[in-house]
């Protein structure tokens, strides 16, 4: 049989992302390799930001070098016991993993620290190979069925860079590539930067999908739309006015001659 605990800091799907350790006991007759079911766990949790899985120094800092041992030791398979332990590491949830051969049943179990009960179960048969991959699916099952719902993410990359990306009216946190971590659907995408043609896109992500949008922004009319621009403009052609009289002065004989379009004032003006 083996014995694995992940435990989650999170009261709820709620709340901010949910810390989480991971403890193992592993038996000789199972095909599990050092840390392979906590990484199936960890495979589960995949787009889920709720749920955090601490690293190797989290998870000392949390529980030094003797806790995992210490739960082992103290409490077996025992949930209000795990409980006490769970809380202690300033966690609120842990998922327990049970793997038996001999009744070839495999389970998932969702622990609610603060209550010490068992919120949620998944489980099924021992594959013959492949325990870390059915160990996955029945997690992500078990994750599902609590309200930890998987999102998708928009990786946008835009050339050039520093242009202003929004995703359904919102600025994603990272910029060049812009990150948004997003629910499963269709969105709105909006690009801007100065000088350049404004793009709108629409892009649609699968819970657990990674999609990639890359934009290339065309130099726009962007100052055209500025009133300085039509100002300066304006001087210009009031300059071309006064040149194109002034040319038309000739021979001391002089005429009010305006011209346009490139057409020449005649030989002869009059007076």
């Amino acid at each position: 049989m083996l014995f694995l605990a992940c435990l989650l800091a999170a009261a709820s799907p709620a709340d901010a992302p949910a810390r989480a350790l991971v403890l193992t006991v592993l038996d000789r007759h199972v095909a599990l390799g050092d840390g392979e079911g906590a990484q199936a766990i960890a495979k589960a949790l995949q787009f889920r930001p709720g749920i955090h899985l601490y690293s190797r120094e989290e998870e000392f800092a949390q529980w030094g070098a003797e806790g995992p041992k210490k739960a082992r030791q103290e409490c077996g398979s025992d949930r209000s016991c795990l409980a006490r332990h769970v809380r202690a590491a300033n966690a609120g949830l842990a998922v327990l993993l049970t793997i038996d051969r001999e009744a070839d049943l495999l389970s998932v179990r969702l622990l609610d620290a603060e209550d010490e009960r068992i919120v949620g179960t998944e489980s099924g048969p021992v594959p013959a190979a492949g325990v870390a991959d059915a160990i996955t699916e029945l997690a992500h099952r078990l994750f599902e069925k609590a309200g930890f719902l998987r999102i998708g993410r928009l990786i946008i990359r835009v050339d050039p860079v520093g242009a202003i990306v929004t995703v359904d009216g919102t600025q994603p946190p990272t910029a060049d590539p812009h990150v948004a971590d997003v629910a499963p659907g269709s969105h709105a995408i909006d690009i801007e930067k100065e000088g350049f043609i404004a793009q709108q896109r629409s892009a649609s992500v699968a819970a657990g999908e990674q999609r990639e949008i890359v934009v290339t922004l065309e130099p726009g009319r962007a100052l055209l739309e500025r009133p300085l621009f039509w100002a300066a403009i304006g001087g210009v052609v009031a300059t071309a006015v006064v040149l194109g009289v002034v040319a038309a002065t000739t021979g001391g004989e002089s005429c009010a001659c305006l011209t346009i379009d490139g057409v020449p004032c005649p030989d002869r003006c009059v007076p």
